[in-house]
């Protein structure tokens, strides 16, 4: 991780988050424990913040973040989660990683 995270990065992890409908053993989403594990991991890397966000096509996004169990684990692992909106996020070119 800390090839893409360095000291005081503000990290945005985007899972799929696909709808309100299942909890998380039916894995109609990322699960909720690899989402917890990049939060964990960006933060040993050194970020100062790591945001989980996603825009679900199904249900809204806050009874999506807690049916799928993502918010529990991102908030436990030190993560926070936000509503993914336009103005929320930008489209950036991702640097090549160093060997």
């Amino acid at each position: 991780m800390a090839s893409f995270v360095s000291n005081g990065y503000d990290v945005i992890i985007k899972p799929n988050i696909c709808t309100d409908y299942n909890p998380p053993e039916y894995a109609s989403t990322t699960n909720p424990t690899v989402v917890a594990t990049l939060v964990t991991m960006c933060l040993e890397a050194g970020a100062r913040r790591v945001r989980v966000m996603d825009s679900p096509f199904g249900g809204t996004p806050e009874s999506a973040y807690e049916i799928s169990g993502i918010k529990v684990a991102v908030e436990a692992a030190g993560g926070e989660m936000h509503v993914m909106s336009t103005p929320k996020y930008t489209e950036v070119e991702i640097r090549k990683a160093r060997a």
